[in-house]
């Protein structure tokens, strides 16, 4: 059996940091899932006001004719 000598820096040291570890694990596993799940909510979002956009344009209905199509002339009759 091995004895181990701990100053009493070291356990407090020890007395403070475990418990530390243990919370920011448990933290960590409740928070990486949810920013995961904020981040995919997020990214469908963003990919909709995309798809939204396209398909509002791809709707919209063109009347006249366009500026290619136009010859200016400037013939006046008398």
């Amino acid at each position: 059996m091995m004895i181990v000598r701990l100053s009493a820096s070291g356990f407090v040291a020890m007395v403070l940091f475990i418990p530390l570890l243990l919370v920011l694990g448990v933290v960590l596993a409740f928070a990486v899932p949810i920013l995961a799940l904020a981040a995919a909510v997020g990214g469908l979002v963003f990919t909709g006001f995309f798809v939204a956009a396209r398909v509002r344009l791809g709707k919209r209905k063109r009347i006249g004719v366009s500026k290619a199509d136009v010859e200016i002339t400037d013939y006046r009759v008398r």
